[in-house]
């Protein structure tokens, strides 16, 4: 049976930090003359929902049917944001306090980026969006084989939330894999598999990588997961039992890779 096979009917419900991704695509074509900067021709502009959203397609491609619950601001993007969506299994709540998420990208030729503009507020959720965040996943945990909480550090996820979400989903027999930072790791406490990228690794070590199987290990035990990811990019990933060694490829952006590697592990 192909993994295919077995991952179709499926279900993840993915929740964390919803956002808005844009493109500015052109060309560049000079340098202008009013400061040392490239002027960008633009051909065209584009959207997609990222962050949290983007780790649900990434699982839906995989053949798992994935749910997206997550954030909004009351503005024009995040009606968009709620556009792009369309079709999907999606909660978005809306909090008017905050804008929606969103990070702005300019794309020169060959797909290279020359700069990225953020908006966005890092603010925590109130209690009361936080309970119904809560509430929202639990009406679907019990069809669910898979949690999984993308935090970008947007306010999304509290310390209380993720407690209460790894609780519900591990009483109900369900996988919680987790996209951390350095600082709330520790909030993952009894998740499957938690994973930290390699400047997110540094940060938490407080020192820089050195045997990353046995930093892996350091760092589950610290954080009480079941299981701990480092990636590190061209030098592979590891958790506390192997390493795995990385395939180069050329590549002009790599924007979006945590949302793939932790949907695929």
């Amino acid at each position: 049976m192909s993994l295919a096979t077995r991952l179709r009917g499926l279900r993840a419900i993915v929740v964390g930090d919803t956002m808005l991704d844009e493109y500015v695509h052109g060309r560049a074509t000079r340098i202008s003359q009013e400061a040392p900067v490239m002027v960008i021709r633009q051909s065209g502009t584009s959207a997609v929902a990222g962050g949290a959203a983007n780790v649900a397609r990434n699982l839906s491609a995989f053949g798992l049917a994935a749910s997206v619950i997550g954030l909004r601001g009351e503005d024009d993007a995040g009606v968009r944001l709620e556009a792009s969506l369309e079709g999907t299994d999606h909660r978005l709540l809306v909090d008017p306090s905050r804008p929606t998420t969103r990070k702005t990208r300019i794309v020169a030729q060959r797909g290279e980026q020359v700069l990225r503009i953020d908006e966005e507020s890092t603010e925590p959720l109130s209690e009361a969006l936080s309970e119904r965040l809560v509430e929202a996943v639990a009406e679907r945990l019990d069809r669910a084989s898979l949690l999984l909480l993308s935090d970008y550090r947007k306010g999304t996820l509290t310390e209380g939330s993720v407690a209460r979400l790894v609780t519900l989903a591990r009483e109900r027999g369900v996988v919680v894999a987790a996209n951390a930072k350095p600082e709330t790791a520790a909030w993952y406490r009894g998740a499957t598999i938690v994973s930290l990228n390699e400047p997110e690794t540094e940060g938490a070590l407080g020192r820089p990588i050195g045997d990353p199987v046995a930093d892996a290990l350091g760092l589950r035990d610290r954080t009480g997961t079941e299981s701990f990811l480092v990636t590190m990019g061209e030098r592979g990933m590891a958790t506390e039992r192997f390493r795995v060694p990385a395939v180069p490829v050329e590549l002009a952006d790599a924007a979006g890779a945590g949302d793939t590697t932790i949907a695929a592990v």
